[in-house]
């Protein structure tokens, strides 16, 4: 690895190194330090095309070995700028920006979040009732795959990909953890299948996710799925078989609950920094004196909170992957969820929640479905419809 272009901080901070790998376009071409913060800035990437932000204390090191500091895209004419946060203490640091292939977009929008649904449990129909009801097409929607029951893209799924729409899939490759992490042969042959399925789709791309909200699955929550290791060792095994099977046209999602309930198994539950593109969670309005806004504050807080080098939640795009007003028995009333679409919009639109890049909203009705108390009642509809057509969820960007 050769670096392209070098610059020292002054020594009263200890240096810091840029470099861009040689087979990328982008370089850097200006940094400047603002309190404790630096203000790295540079040219050259694809328009709105997506980037890592890598970096390293040895300029030695391969460049899959480097740490991924932050994820973005870069601007309508290639230029791209980025904050970090340094100390002294922090001794020297290389860092390099790479841009990543057109085939491995990580759909980050340029401002403002998706707007995403469930609408059904298992396949794309009834999307275009929600839109109709909505007035807008969604920019993402949501699917589920009990746990064996996805060995490869079914053909909704290939209608829908096809025809440019973006797809987020959580499944479950087998009930068992161990099972899943390489201890079963029979459902190793299963994830080569569905590789080779989605490998067939590329250029286009899907994100999918393995095993949505994992805590309460971990043996010592009280669940029967396995160990956090063996979760770990499931989501390393399935991403390598996708690996070597051509299926490079992935968007990695973790998602989980965020409840402080399990806060404490989060840290072991993470896949890796190189191994996750977004982190989504499901937070639910479970009562109608709750104030939603304030629950997803606590939910967002803890991330950034407890967000560090080996858990680098900071350096991916957020989502809302689940969200909804009624859980577990309550059913709110239209009120109920007026209020809270209202307070959602106001709090999106005031851009309390930046790093929330993706809203998807869990409109499932139906004595089976879970969480249909969330359902969107008729004459809280059009609040919901407001918030669906505001300028975050429209992507618009500030004048």
């Amino acid at each position: 690895m050769k670096p392209i272009r070098t610059a020292i901080i002054p020594a009263v901070l200890l240096p810091l190194i840029f470099a861009t790998w040689m087979s990328a376009v982008p370089q850097f071409t200006n940094q400047t330090l603002h309190g404790g913060d630096l203000v790295l800035e540079g040219w050259g990437g694809v328009n709105y095309g997506s980037y890592n932000l890598l970096t390293s204390t040895n300029l030695a090191l391969p460049q899959g070995k480097w740490t991924s500091a932050a994820t973005n895209i870069f601007a309508s004419n290639g230029l791209f700028a980025l904050t970090n946060a340094i100390t002294p203490s922090m001794g020297q640091h290389y860092y390099a920006v790479h841009a990543l292939s057109s085939s491995n977009s990580l759909w980050i929008p340029i401002c403002g979040a998706w707007l995403g649904a469930e609408v059904t449990n298992g396949a794309t129909r009834d999307f275009t009732d929600e839109e109709t009801r909505i007035g807008r097409q969604l920019d993402i929607l949501r699917i589920y795959h009990g746990a064996g029951g996805w060995t490869a893209l079914t053909s909704e799924e290939k209608t829908y990909i096809a025809a440019g729409r973006k797809l987020l899939v959580s499944f479950k490759p087998n009930s068992s953890w161990a099972n899943a992490g390489g201890g079963d042969s029979t459902v190793n042959i299963q994830m080569k299948t569905l590789a080779q399925s989605i490998a067939s789709v590329a250029p286009s791309n899907l994100m999918v996710c393995i095993w949505h909200e994992p805590e309460n699955d971990v043996i010592t929550n009280g669940g029967s799925a396995g160990t956090t290791a063996q979760y770990v060792s499931m989501w390393t095994n399935v991403q390598h078989i996708f690996s070597v099977n051509g299926a490079t046209n992935v968007i990695w999602f973790w998602i989980i609950e965020n409840y402080s309930k399990f806060w404490g198994s989060l840290p072991e539950l993470w896949p890796g920094n190189t191994n996750v593109d977004w982190v989504g969670w499901d937070v639910y309005q479970g009562s109608s004196s709750e104030n939603y806004v304030s629950a997803q504050t606590t939910a967002y807080n803890h991330m950034v909170t407890t967000s560090n080098p080996a858990n680098n939640y900071l350096s991916k795009p957020w989502a809302w992957t689940e969200w909804g007003v009624g859980i577990n028995g309550y059913t709110p009333s239209v009120a109920d969820q007026t209020n809270t679409f209202k307070a959602v919009n106001t709090a999106l639109n005031n851009d309390q929640f930046p790093k929330i890049k993706c809203v998807a909203y869990f409109d499932i009705s139906g004595p089976s479905a879970p969480n249909a108390t969330s359902a969107i009642l008729p004459g809280a509809q059009s609040a919901y419809n407001v918030l669906a057509n505001s300028p975050y969820l429209l992507q618009q960007c500030p004048q």
